[in-house]
Parts: C-alpha cells; sequence; structure tokens
C-alpha cells in the first residue's frame, strides 16, 4: 500500500462583533477605536498583538498595541477614515472598519476552533509498505516548530506523530483490491479533549467496503487534542482518504 498525504488545517478564525458606534461631541474631529479579544473559551485575551493601518496600501495611520489584562485594546486620537485590522492569526482576512468624526467604534474579536481539515490518498493495488519513519533530524526540527506553536493561545488537534510525517493507518482489504474499488472517502470527528476520536461519522463513500476502511484507520489513530491557554478542548476534524489505484506507465 502507498501513501501520499496532503493537510490543510484550518486553525481559528475570528467571528466578529457587531460594530458598536457610540456618538460624542460633534466638535471633536478625531476617533476612537476599540474592542475585547476573545478566546474560544469566551475568555479575555491578553498581549495579542492588534494593529490598524488607513489609506492606500497604509499610506495614512499606522499604529499597533498588545491588548492589556482585560483583553482590551484601544487606538485613540484617529482622524476620520476606513481602517483595517489585523490580528496575527493564520487564514484570518483583515477586517475593515469605517471610523467618522468623533466617533467611537468598538470590535469585539472572538476566536473559534474551526475544523481541521485533511486529504489523503490511499493505492489499492500497490505493494504494502511499512509507515514512514522519519530522521532523527527531521524529528528534531518539527518537534521545535510545534514547541513554538504550542505557545499560541490557540493550537489545533493534530495525531500524535504530528501533521508533518502522518499517514493514515488505512488498511486495504482482500477485497477492495481484488475488485479495484476506488473513490474518495468524507469522514467527520470529534477529537475529544482526552485524545480520543469520537462520533465518528461516514459523510459519503462509493462503496461500503471502503467507508469501513478508512473509519477504522481514523479510530486507531492517537490524537493530541486541540488546546486553548494548554486547556485541552474538542475540535471538530474532516478527513478525506482518496482510494485510487498506481498510475500505469504509458
Amino acid at each position: 500500500m502507498g501513501l501520499r498525504a496532503g493537510v490543510a488545517a484550518a486553525v481559528v478564525c475570528l467571528a466578529l462583533a457587531a460594530i458598536q458606534v457610540v456618538a460624542v461631541d460633534a466638535q471633536q474631529s478625531r476617533g476612537t477605536l476599540t474592542g475585547t479579544v476573545y478566546d474560544p473559551l469566551g475568555l479575555p485575551v491578553e498581549g495579542m498583538l492588534v494593529s490598524i493601518e488607513s489609506g492606500p496600501f497604509g499610506s495614512g495611520v499606522a499604529d499597533e498595541m498588545h491588548t492589556d489584562k482585560a483583553g482590551q485594546y484601544r487606538f485613540e486620537n484617529l482622524p476620520p477614515g476606513v481602517y483595517t485590522i489585523v490580528v496575527p492569526i493564520e487564514f484570518v482576512p483583515a477586517i475593515e472598519v469605517s471610523l467618522d468624526v468623533g466617533q467611537v467604534v468598538r470590535r469585539d474579536i472572538r476566536m473559534h476552533i474551526e475544523q481541521v481539515i485533511g486529504t489523503f490518498s490511499v493505492c489499492v493495488d500497490c505493494p504494502a509498505v511499512p509507515r514512514y519513519t522519519p530522521p532523527d533530524s527531521l524529528v528534531k526540527e518539527f518537534a521545535s516548530d510545534r514547541e513554538a506553536a504550542q505557545k499560541q493561545s490557540v493550537t489545533i488537534a493534530e495525531p500524535v506523530a504530528g501533521w508533518e510525517y502522518y499517514q493514515p493507518d488505512v488498511r486495504v482489504t482482500d477485497a477492495i483490491r481484488e475488485r479495484g474499488l476506488t473513490g474518495a472517502v468524507v469522514l467527520e470527528a470529534s477529537v475529544e479533549a482526552d485524545g480520543a476520536v469520537k462520533n465518528v461519522e461516514i459523510v459519503s463513500s462509493p462503496h461500503p467496503e471502503l467507508g469501513a476502511a478508512a473509519a477504522a484507520a481514523l479510530q486507531r489513530e492517537q490524537w493530541k487534542a486541540a488546546t486553548v491557554r494548554g486547556v485541552p478542548v474538542a475540535a471538530p476534524l474532516r478527513l478525506t482518504i482518496d482510494f485510487v489505484r498506481r498510475a500505469t506507465p504509458k
């Protein structure tokens, strides 16, 4: 069996609260952008870097600050205009806010753990091969990167081996091999706080035999739970396992 894997994990996204605008003295020509950053547990995040800029390509006002102990940021004495608010979280688009004369505009930022997504290919007619074991040098390099990631407020669920060289342990049965069954199986599940995989659901499968093999592989895996400030939490998971035949030379 040959395996080639590609993973895209969506880490977190920002759910934005409705803008709250508070009118102040119209004689004031400057405004304020403020808000609170919350983690997925609903707790304020201290020390999160928040930056703002205005004008084409940041040609106007540019400033940045870290949230305080209450998770709040506040930019004052700003001229009217359209501002872009940026937080250093992957896969999160910049936030545009319009600020008029004498306004205080509040924009709260709430972080959510997104569904972890992975896509893998399994060869149904390739000779069986042992799972890949990376060299020690590569293991140390990835371990260093993972330690840095663990310091973030939110981390994603991942296989114990890490996504970098993860290969799902899909066991191609004789029935699959002999019948040449192929196609993509989509699975959804939850990685619980203790790392256990639960509520495995076969969302779609071209054949019951393929769905059963894919689901069994997912349930065999050992996982590390997602964390929020070091606290393990449950996180949704969606895997696509594509059963394919090896390419035939022309």
